[in-house]
């Protein structure tokens, strides 16, 4: 609008001076060809050569139009052609995203048509066809990425993901040893691909130095979830020696001590190796700062002939600390019997049973009654664990 506003204040000026100088300003113009003589004013004169120039500029303008209409038809096309490339891989991400893998991979195909997009659509293509189960065409999708270079570490990771999958963890980490070192400093993914494929491969070592890694992509959480994975992996290895558990055990992170299943598989690896002071160790300062009863079988079993006196004293450390629920009685009563003190573990084993009552406190409470020479209070607690367990098995 103000560009037509001007326009015209700038017309209207024009015709201002021109009347203007007709008026205080007359001139001719003459012209002879041959045997004709044109005479005219000169400000008619310039106002035909003005016309004469813009009809020439206009035609001028319609012949490089007409010239080059074929060319913006093609690039018409082309552009139509880039719309189809780019909602086509937005609907594969999509339809991958969401699970629909045929159509994803069908829109896949229709990106591809495109040059530009044709790189990435062999990667979306290749994880839908993968995630399809069908691994030769998604093999197909990435050899279509080898004339392009820029892929070739996207290309890598697609293929690893594809090798763990398929349970090929010797293919993934020769995979893994070939990606860029730029990838290997700032990819998440990788560093993601590289733990699974050592788990996998049950290289707890390597699992666990790579999760303590300071310099990582890795998050917090997987870090202590691939920490939790390589304690139990090394903690199952029977050939690791109890020195190692304890360094392993010394080097534990905050938030790994505070999984119990973690703690809980060190622990029973400590008494596979006899080392029972380290197991009653490792459960009592678990318990220093959260109750985790989960672990108390295991201190039954880490229990030796000299340390049930110190475990009953920690029972009762426990249970003044406001623990007195029926596995802190159960396991009292159990450390009781290995000491041989009947009575204080029928007391135990009776407040276990009013708290919860099962089959194994009531055989329990017959073990201490026999001890205690109660043959009749023995048959009557192995009777009403008969009548538990067979009313436990008749419950639906």
């Amino acid at each position: 609008m103000i560009r037509k506003l001007i326009w015209t204040m700038i017309l209207i000026a024009v015709a201002a001076l021109m009347a203007y100088g007709m008026r205080n300003y007359p001139g001719s113009a003459s012209f002879e060809w041959f045997s004709w003589q044109i005479s005219m004013s000169i400000y008619v004169f310039a106002f035909i050569s003005l016309l004469i120039f813009v009809l020439f500029f206009w035609l001028w303008r319609l012949y490089r139009g007409m010239v080059a209409l074929p060319s913006r038809f093609r690039g018409w096309r082309e552009d139509k052609r880039e719309q189809r490339a780019l909602a086509a891989l937005q609907t594969a991400t999509i339809a991958l995203q969401e699970g629909r893998f045929a159509h994803a991979e069908k829109a896949a195909k229709i990106a591809a048509r495109k040059p530009s997009a044709a790189a990435l659509a062999a990667l979306l293509g290749a994880a839908s066809a993968h995630a399809r189960g069908d691994q030769s065409i998604a093999s197909e999708w990435l050899n279509q990425l080898d004339t392009h270079p820029e892929f070739a570490d996207a290309k890598i990771l697609q293929e690893t993901h594809m090798a763990l999958d398929n349970g090929d963890t010797a293919r993934a980490l020769t995979l893994l040893d070939t990606v860029s070192p730029n990838l290997r400093k700032h990819s998440l993914r990788y560093k993601e691909l590289l733990i699974q494929a050592q788990a996998q491969s049950n290289n707890w070592h390597e699992v666990k130095q790579l999760a303590t890694e300071r310099k990582t992509t890795i998050t917090t959480e997987q870090r202590s979830e691939w920490m939790k994975r390589a304690i139990s992996g090394l903690s199952s290895d029977e050939s690791l020696s109890a020195d190692y558990l304890r360094t392993l055990y010394k080097d534990m992170p905050d938030d790994v001590r505070d999984d119990d299943e973690a703690v809980k598989t060190l622990v029973q690896a400590f008494i596979q190796r006899e080392a029972y002071a380290d197991a009653r160790r490792v459960i009592q300062e678990s318990m220093r700062y959260r109750w985790r009863p989960n672990l108390l079988p295991d201190y039954v079993r880490a229990a030796t002939s000299d340390s049930v006196t110190e475990q009953l004293k920690m029972c009762d450390a426990w249970q003044a600390q406001g623990h007195n629920d029926a596995a802190l009685h159960t396991t009292a009563g159990q450390l009781c019997v290995r000491s041989e003190l009947w009575g204080q573990a029928k007391k135990h084993f009776e407040e276990a049973i009013r708290l919860a009552p099962s089959a194994m406190l009531y055989s329990s409470l017959a073990q201490a009654l026999h001890g205690m020479g109660d043959k009749e209070g023995a048959q009557n607690a192995e009777h009403q664990a008969s009548a538990f367990h067979e009313v436990k098995i008749l419950t639906p």
